[in-house]
């Protein structure tokens, strides 16, 4: 299944939804305690936002891979208890409010992966939010259950019908967009520039269980592929293809590798930020890695005191740019977070006022 840059992931699914769907879903819990489950191929994100969410809140977070764990590490050791009855002492890797805090996000992963007698406990959880006798989940506690299916090549078991019900946030379908990946991307620094500008211009996702391929072009390995040229980069090495098909397919990381050697020869962002840089590219190719180098190099300044000095640099170049790599930088421009803590001054600047007097029948913001 390989999908375009418009959208990947479960496309055509009726209860899809978007990553920015998602992390609402999971403010709307935090109110409601219902619970959520999210289902969708590997790599894109599901379990990696929740963990974002309850950073940016600065409540707790704990994750339980359910595959993982037997019957008894979920319901507790049993015991005779004064009474002589059989009580079930809780597992410690669930949360604990003296421990954990007051609200937290419990996101159990992979949860259609897990045996059925180990879903029936989650399901419990789910019901009562207890455990037995001896364990309650804390009040402001929500559970969120992530997985694949059976169509992901992952090995599934059916999810109970008891399980489904009991989500009364929903069963879902996450899709992610290359547009909300690439502005991720960007504001979070965490993907280099070469590969947002990479996905950009080609295929975003290209996964299919039953290929051959050693590998998969998905979030998950893009985000790899830029921790190893980022390793390449800081010991002066040059990245071999055979290691770029290995992480994200033959087809991909060959293509990757070509964009890669485009993507080298970019004029220094930062001298062009810093006004001794004016140079424009001859290729088209390059002048599009130049400016979404830009955008990366911009929006990881954060509230650096000089980042509105340096952006309006930054529209002063794009601006003798061709205006298709003009408006391609402005739309990108326009959503990134830097954008947005300085739209006042940057919107009356007279870099700006001049880029949207040349381009203005194309802009709009």
């Amino acid at each position: 299944m390989t999908k375009n840059n418009e959208m990947a992931v479960m496309g055509g699914e009726d209860n899809a939804v978007s990553m920015a769907a998602y992390r609402d879903a999971i403010l709307e819990i935090l109110e409601t305690k219902e619970n959520l489950m999210v289902l969708g191929m590997p790599g894109i994100g599901k379990t990696q936002l929740p963990g974002q969410v309850a950073q940016e809140r600065g409540i707790g977070f704990i994750r339980i891979v359910l595959p993982q764990y037997e019957e008894v590490d979920m319901k507790g050791v049993p015991e005779i208890s004064e009474k002589k009855k059989t009580v079930f002492y809780p597992a410690d890797v669930l949360p604990q409010e003296e421990r954990d805090g007051k609200v937290g996000i419990l996101l159990i992963d992979e949860a259609p992966s897990a045996k059925p007698s180990v879903q029936v406990i989650a399901h419990e959880l789910m019901d009562s939010r207890k455990l037995g006798s001896l364990y309650e989940l804390p009040e402001g506690w929500v559970i969120v259950l992530t997985g694949n299916t059976g169509d992901d090549g992952a090995y599934t078991h059916e999810i109970p019908t008891t399980v489904r019900t009991r989500c009364g946030a929903g069963v879902v379908a996450l899709e992610v967009t290359v547009d909300e990946w690439c502005k991720w991307a960007q504001d979070t620094g965490r993907v280099t520039p070469e590969v947002i500008s990479y996905v950009k211009k080609n295929e975003f996702i290209d996964f299919d269980p039953n290929s051959p391929d050693c590998n998969y072009c998905i979030p998950r390995t893009l985000e790899s592929v830029s921790k190893y040229l980022v390793f390449c980069k800081a010991h002066g090495r040059n990245p071999e293809k055979n290691r770029l098909v290995g992480i994200i397919g033959k087809k991909q990381g060959t293509k990757l590798y070509g964009w890669w050697k485009i993507a080298s020869m970019v004029p220094d962002p930062d001298a062009i930020m810093a006004g001794t840089e004016h140079t424009v590219p001859e290729s088209s190719d390059l002048q599009y890695c130049t400016m979404v180098t830009l955008i990366s190099r911009l929006s990881r300044l954060g509230a650096e005191k000089d980042v509105v000095v340096k952006a309006r640099r930054v529209v002063a170049y794009a601006n003798t740019m061709p205006n298709d790599i003009a408006m391609a930088f402005a739309n990108d421009l326009l959503t990134t977070a830097v954008w947005e803590k300085n739209r006042a001054k940057l919107s009356r600047s007279e870099e700006w006022l001049e880029f949207a007097a040349k381009h203005g029948k194309d802009l709009t913001f």
